[in-house]
């Protein structure tokens, strides 16, 4: 196969012929991860922003694979719904803004 994961592994191998690239990865998600499995991956990287370091968040894949979806959530939806409160299926950003200015809000930071 030109493709080889193990299931449990944090790497993968992509070969044609004699030729093959090896990376590495910190997480694969699943078709049955929720928005809220994948954002909750990712939420030590919100924290650490408020403490002051850089985080940033890769969403990598073929075409219509999801990216855009996990990172937004459903198109024109921005995240919320229709009384203004955060969505279920939020994607990514829109619950890390949210998180970002709960947090910044003096009545209910962290």
């Amino acid at each position: 196969a030109p493709v080889h994961i193990k299931q449990d592994a944090r790497s993968l191998r992509v070969g044609r012929g004699h030729m093959s690239v090896e990376g590495t990865f910190d997480r694969v998600f699943d078709t049955q991860d929720n928005q809220q499995a994948v954002y909750g991956e990712i939420k030590d990287a919100v924290k650490n922003v408020l403490d002051g370091y850089n985080a940033s968040v890769l969403a990598y894949g073929q075409t219509n694979t999801g990216k855009t979806y996990t990172m937004l959530g459903p198109f024109g939806s921005m995240g919320l719904n229709e009384d203004g409160r955060l969505a279920e299926d939020a994607g990514i950003i829109p619950r890390a803004m949210a998180d970002l200015f709960t947090a910044a809000n003096p009545r209910g930071g962290r």
